[in-house]
């Protein structure tokens, strides 16, 4: 299970929605451990300050890619808690006070919508994933191991995103390392899409992307602005090592067009 080895005030309250998950599920399979170290710099003081946090999730061979804790997840997590503005400014004037955050192929350990749902103070955050065993495993994670002061409601919504029907809804969508199969080049749009409020058109939508994807480097942006999805910031481009390859990740803001579909 999570232990926090080093505790932070309680002024420090972005810590605290941040730093509070992990991976104690009830799935007797092997479990791997690794540790995540999240150094978070207060916006009002030049001083910093380091949280380590234990991470242990079940060992599926068949079913790999859920189950980490992906390097594109972990430097997006960094980023929001160093750059806590930025993302708070970008959104809020599209997202009601009381919001809910869809984070679409969440995995098992769900820390990036764990931490921007926080963030925001959403008072929804729907972990939606293709893989049942998934979503078993992040759900356990959020309801044993959260202590954010106000926790968002968590539900789960299984969803492939080649179908038609079961797309979960809300307020902003997030995703982490969403492109690394070839044929996400079109189903991603998509997907994003049915997950808007029929009542609503302009839904802040954050996605963190391999630019060494080929699909990306073919074809960014327009495989989203065909769809009516328009790119209108990059937050920042970051290198990360994924595996054993050096990657480049940008954390990218889109806005659908106010006649999308």
């Amino acid at each position: 299970m999570l232990r926090v080895i080093k505790r932070f005030p309680r002024d420090m309250s972005i810590l605290d929605y941040a730093s509070k998950l992990l991976a104690c599920c009830g799935s007797e399979t092997s479990r791997t451990e690794s540790r995540v170290q999240i150094r978070f710099r207060s916006p009002n003081s030049s001083a910093s300050s380091d949280l380590w946090l234990r991470f242990s999730s079940p060992c599926f061979s068949a079913a790999d890619v859920g189950f980490r804790l992906w390097a594109s997840s972990k430097a997006f997590c960094a980023w929001m808690l160093h750059h806590p503005s930025d993302i708070l400014e970008s959104v809020q004037p599209y997202i009601p006070q009381k919001s809910s955050v869809v984070y679409l192929g969440c995995g098992a350990i769900p820390l990036t919508g764990i931490t921007l749902a926080g963030h925001l103070g959403a008072e929804k955050l729907i972990l939606s994933d293709m893989n049942q065993e998934c979503l078993d495993v992040a759900l356990s994670n959020c309801q044993s191991n959260l202590i954010l002061h106000k926790p968002p409601i968590i539900s789960t919504c299984k969803y492939n995103w080649s179908d038609d029907e079961g797309a979960p809804s809300g307020d902003i969508i997030i995703a982490s390392a969403c492109l690394y199969e070839d044929d996400h080049v079109e189903i991603l749009p998509k997907a994003i899409l049915r997950c808007f409020p029929k009542d609503k058109n302009q839904i802040p939508v954050i996605l963190a992307l391999h630019e060494e994807h080929p699909g990306f480097s073919a074809h960014y942006p327009d495989m989203f602005v065909r769809y009516g999805l328009n790119p209108i910031k990059t937050f920042v481009r970051v290198k990360v090592i994924e595996g054993e390859r050096l990657s480049t990740i940008r954390i990218v803001l889109m806005m659908s067009s106010e006649n999308s579909d």
